[in-house]
């Protein structure tokens, strides 16, 4: 790391001091360059006899700012889970092909994350802020004024785009305003914003498709578009950076950012197409295979060895415990939208619920989560550097041992039964997001400015790569699950392709109950689906071994 070099800023009742690391790209040209390092954090110090730092008028406007576009990036996501299987039936496309949706927007969020962290150094955050949600707005009018299911994912990825840029700029903007000490605590409430999105999201999506319509369904969102838009002037600095050089645009990690894309790009597409589309051994599903596995390879030997900036900084994944951190977000990403996904099939093939039953079934998980998330924040004994990843474990383990339950979801299954199994899984997913940011403790600020030691990780930096993980893990979850099911249900009915079977049991719509057969089919091939699932959430269960508290 480079000199750190001390800001202090005297107000009536703290001295604020803020450490600028030496690695800021105005001030120092190594090769050893992270983004995430050089984003300002501020560390509270109460003067001798003040009180403890509270938050002014400016960071609750940031505060306020940050949550609504949050809740706008929860409420985009989750929506159109639920009424997917109804979308396939509304265009006549097959369902693989109406899954995109989902992939389409979580692949842009990650391309977005991306992108966007890369240009905050260099133009700043309040124009990219601006940036992101009118992307995000003009992804929701062409969602909305769609008239081919290829027009609707391209709006779902512009969509995903700006979506992925307010979350990282969002949380770039948070150390800005936020001390040190408390930036772990006020990102857990942006996160409760962002959950309460999500069931938003699910209920409402799901409400406007059946009772109104499906565009509504999209044009709803415009209402988060406009509120957050009103109020970013007042809480946002919208000059941004002046003077950015033409040397220092080139030194960005471009290429870094285009490998990862297409990298993901390419296993999504062969996944997807493997075995419903083409067979595996086809050289149409090998090739974007390979190229997709390639591609990560490069991405791998390019950041550690020729990038002059890398995104992906090797100091990020020095350790660990935060390499088991970023592993369990991943994990934990894939886990949840694995989860919506597919109890979705389960609710409408073979409960054959209504579909606003089918959304509040899986709003009850996130609400879940969300209470979860409350009560935990406020246990003392958690705040313990040496208990808080015990959280960690306790949410793996309940989501190992619920998810080993669902392998006996059937059509026959007791209402009871299955609700308990929410409930748990909810709670599971509670303790987790708890627990991964009680785990993000800054270092202790040392009394001796001078002796200051490199802290082991930058809270900011973990709270993007935590999140760009699990925004990676929520768009493998789409496609490997609907992959796996349609195959499933092509095994069991002896190479009968999903639609078709679902044609001659439903006649004209998903919605109506299907016969005994088809839904046997879709609850064997889901049984499959949980045995695979345990088994990625035991994979979470051994990262949660490793994980300790970083800072």
């Amino acid at each position: 790391m480079g000199v750190e070099s001390i800001d202090t800023e005297y107000t009536v009742n703290t001295t604020r001091d803020h450490f600028k690391s030496g690695t800021a790209f105005h001030s120092y040209y190594d090769d050893t360059f992270s983004y995430t390092d050089t984003v300002e954090l501020s560390v509270a110090v109460a003067a001798p006899g003040s009180r403890e730092w509270r938050p002014r008028v400016k960071e609750w406007l940031v505060l306020i700012c940050i949550s609504i576009l949050t809740m706008l990036v929860a409420f985009d996501g989750t929506m159109v889970i639920p009424f997917i299987p109804g979308l396939s039936l509304t265009f006549g496309e097959p369902l693989s092909s109406t899954l995109w949706l989902n992939t389409c927007y979580h692949l842009a969020s990650v391309t977005g994350q991306i992108f966007f962290s890369i240009l905050a150094e260099v133009i700043g955050h309040g124009p990219l802020l601006v940036a992101a949600s009118v992307l995000s707005t003009v992804g929701t009018g062409v969602c909305g004024g769609s008239l081919q299911l290829s027009e609707l994912v391209a709006g779902r990825f512009i969509q995903g785009l700006g979506g992925g840029g307010i979350v990282s700029v969002s949380l770039l903007c948070l150390p800005e305003n936020i001390p040190d000490k408390h930036l772990i605590r006020f990102s857990s409430y942006v996160s409760r914003v962002r959950l309460a999105g999500a069931i938003l999201g699910l209920v409402m999506g799901t409400l406007f498709y059946e009772y109104i319509a499906w565009r509504g369904a999209f044009y709803s969102s415009f209402f988060f578009c406009a509120l957050g838009m009103l109020v970013i002037p007042f809480a946002i600095d919208l000059r941004g950076h002046r003077g950015v050089s033409s040397r220092t645009l080139l030194k960005m990690d471009w290429l870094g950012a285009v490998l990862t894309l297409l990298g993901l790009c390419s296993l999504l597409i062969g996944i997807s197409w493997g075995g419903t589309s083409y067979p595996w051994s086809d050289w149409r599903v090998l090739t974007p295979l390979a190229v997709g596995t390639s591609s990560i390879l490069a991405l791998a030997v390019y950041e550690t060895t020729w990038a002059i900036r890398p995104f992906f900084h090797k100091n990020d994944f020095r350790t660990l415990p935060v390499l088991m951190m970023y592993t369990g977000s991943f994990l934990h990403g894939f886990t949840l939208f694995y989860h919506l996904q597919n109890l979705t099939i389960y609710f409408i093939f073979v409960r054959s619920l209504p579909l606003p039953l089918t959304a509040a079934s899986l709003a009850s998980i996130i609400a879940l989560a969300l209470l979860t998330l409350t009560l935990t924040e406020k246990l003392a004994v958690l705040d313990n550097r040496r208990h808080c990843f015990w959280l960690v474990r306790v949410g793996w383990m309940l989501l190992i041992l619920c998810t080993g339950c669902l392998v006996t979801l059937n059509s026959t299954t007791p209402t009871t039964g299955w609700i308990l199994i929410l409930v748990a899984t909810g709670a599971g997913h509670g303790c987790l997001l708890s627990g991964f940011k009680k785990c993000l403790r800054p270092a202790p600020v040392p009394r001796d400015y001078g002796e200051q030691e490199e802290r082991s990780v930058n809270p900011t930096s973990a709270l993007l790569m935590c999140s760009l993980f699990r925004t990676m893990g929520m768009c493998l979850a789409v496609t490997v699950s609907g992959t796996l099911f349609l195959d499933r249900v092509a095994v069991e009915l002896e190479g009968q392709s999903f639609e078709s079977a679902q044609g001659q049991a439903t006649g004209t719509a998903w919605a109506s109950i299907p016969e005994d057969r088809f839904r046997s089919t879709c609850a064997a091939s889901l049984e499959f689906l949980w045995l695979v699932l345990t088994g990625v959430a035991s994979l979470g269960g051994v990262s949660s071994v490793f994980t300790r508290t970083v800072g």
